[in-house]
């Protein structure tokens, strides 16, 4: 299992390296984002944080006011504590997408609007410490992985009924919603899946793009499964890498006594 890496390398191009040198932060540690790059970083899952983000704003005028603000909350999601969003070139505002994800005004550089991260743990530094933590898989690994023989690894599809059968379900997977997952790996609570058998068994833990599956995991490393890991990207990177996906032939059904 491998864990998704950052955009290939940090690229301090020519519309960004003064404002780095201006800023004082270490080059390796800012992520500069333009026209050939906007798509890996809308859906980058890395565990190392950025003490800065350029953005071309150009790129942002192709994008719908959702998917700027998809970018916009990644972009942040990758921002230490404390670390600033630069925006160059701009010719439209993302002004209330970085409020809508905490971030404060500061003072320009070389003109350009800069939003600085809080200095405060957030939910983004959270994702950034489980993902340390567990054990990450793309889909391709994943797949190939579940077709080699005697695989014992254990796939956990923690997403709610409808997004199942919207989407379709990875073939042997076992339906755990998030609120009894841990309920159904923990041996000793009485009601855990057969097919999870020790400790050190390789469990993926799957959801819609990546983000919670990663929370889950860490619970589970946390309950001593020293091998718990989750799906990059989650069900949608799965689909988009043209893997197979099947109807659901079940859902989890918790019974009340």
């Amino acid at each position: 299992m491998v864990d998704q890496p950052a955009l290939s390398d940090t690229r301090v191009v020519r519309f960004g390296t003064d404002i780095v040198a201006a800023a004082g932060v270490d080059p390796l540690r800012c992520l500069v984002v333009e026209h050939d790059n906007v798509n890996d970083a809308m859906r980058m899952q890395s565990a190392a944080p950025y003490q800065m983000v350029v953005l071309h704003m150009p790129v942002a005028a192709g994008l719908s006011a959702m998917e700027r603000r998809l970018l916009v909350h990644n972009l942040v999601g990758h921002l230490e504590p404390g670390g600033r969003l630069v925006a160059i070139g701009e010719p439209l505002s993302i002004e209330s997408d970085a409020f809508a994800m905490g971030m404060d005004p500061v003072a320009a550089l070389h003109g350009h609007p800069v939003w600085q991260r809080a200095p405060r743990r957030t939910i983004h530094d959270m994702l950034v410490d489980a993902r340390r933590r567990i054990a990450r898989v793309d889909a391709s690994t994943l797949s190939a992985t579940l077709a080699s023989p005697g695989c014992d690894t254990v796939v956990l599809d923690t997403r709610a009924p409808d997004d199942r059968e919207r989407d379709g379900v990875i073939a042997g997977s076992f339906h755990t919603p998030r609120t009894v997952l841990e309920w159904r790996v923990d041996p000793a609570s009485g009601y855990s899946l057969e097919a999870i058998t020790r400790f050190d068994q390789p469990v993926v833990v799957v959801c819609n793009g990546g983000y919670s599956s990663s929370m889950a995991a860490a619970t589970l490393i946390d309950l001593g499964f020293c091998a718990a890991g989750d799906l990059i990207g989650g069900i949608q990177a799965w689909r988009d890498a043209g893997l197979p996906l099947h109807p659901p032939t079940e859902h989890f059904i918790e019974e009340i006594v």
